[in-house]
């Protein structure tokens, strides 16, 4: 019963991991917020936590780190992908290949981010996403779809919460809902810091037309939640300075996402949480680079 429960609660957390939360409770919050009206999805980030979380465990890596979701998150998040732009009959064969695909990458990666001391956040997931965009045309049996609904644009209310549930590529009012509740749930902080952020990352549209229908349709406004919880979770905000930083990095996060969009844009491949990415690298070198002077 004990090794049931382990296993019920690692995949759950390996689900609550993508926005930093270890909480088994919390990763079941998010599953019914962007599994709202497309059960796909649900069942897909289940799978896609669960073969990361076996793959780590053949091959033996940290039981702990197995425990607490951190090889699940990943490959739940390239199956969520992989279900919200893709269709197949074979869609669970599909889900189960791309999740392997990631946590191989992530195991293969984490030398490199060992040495650099950087954490390896969600690259797994946006090069596997990356590689069943550009192979998907020689795949038959792999159609390109959306499979959510067109996200609802234009007011006040989804700039706020439509991001919580894009975080899992997902789109609906009701979802974010809950999953903004999940987080908060999960740590009061994360929720406050990834408010702030997406607050700030909101007033820096209103200077670019282009980026503020982006974050109003809730789009793009992940990467900055992505960062203010991130931001609570590597960096001390206790400090005037951390939270300086981490405003700053929000406001940033706006020209980050249109730039990265537009650069690759002609190869037909979506950002997804690389402006995330590359922001939170930048503060971990800015960070050495100030201690270091």
């Amino acid at each position: 019963m004990k090794m049931y429960k382990t296993i019920v609660y690692s995949l759950l957390r390996g689900i609550s991991q993508i926005m930093l939360v270890n909480s088994a409770f919390v990763g079941l919050l998010f599953i019914l917020g962007f599994s709202y009206g497309a059960w796909q999805i649900g069942l897909a980030a289940l799978i896609g936590s669960g073969v990361g979380g076996l793959f780590a465990y053949v091959t033996k890596q940290d039981p702990n780190e197995i425990e607490q979701g951190l090889y699940g998150y990943n490959s739940a998040l390239s199956a969520i992908a992989f279900v919200t732009f893709f269709n197949t009959p074979w869609w669970i064969a599909m889900v189960i290949a791309v999740a392997l695909i990631t946590v191989l990458l992530q195991q293969g990666l984490q030398p490199l981010f060992q040495r650099t001391k950087l954490p390896i956040l969600t690259l797994p997931f946006i090069l596997a996403t990356w590689l069943m965009f550009i192979i998907h045309p020689y795949l038959p049996m792999v159609d390109g779809i959306i499979l959510h609904s067109t996200p609802q644009t234009g007011t006040l209310l989804d700039a706020f919460f439509l991001p919580f549930d894009e975080v899992f590529l997902a789109a609906n009012r009701e979802g974010s809902l809950l999953i903004a509740l999940g987080l908060l749930i999960g740590n009061w902080l994360y929720f406050l810091a990834a408010v702030i952020a997406l607050s700030c990352a909101y007033l820096m549209t209103l200077i670019s037309p282009e980026a503020h229908y982006l974050i109003a349709a809730g789009i793009y406004g992940f990467n900055a939640i992505l960062i203010g919880i991130a931001f609570a979770a590597f960096f001390s905000l206790k400090r005037p300075l951390a939270w300086l930083g981490l405003i700053i990095a929000a406001m940033l996060s706006t020209w980050v996402i249109v730039g990265l969009d537009h650069l690759f844009a002609p190869l037909n491949l979506p950002s997804l949480t690389l402006p995330f990415v590359v922001i939170i690298w930048g503060v971990f070198l800015g960070k050495r680079l100030w201690k270091a002077n």
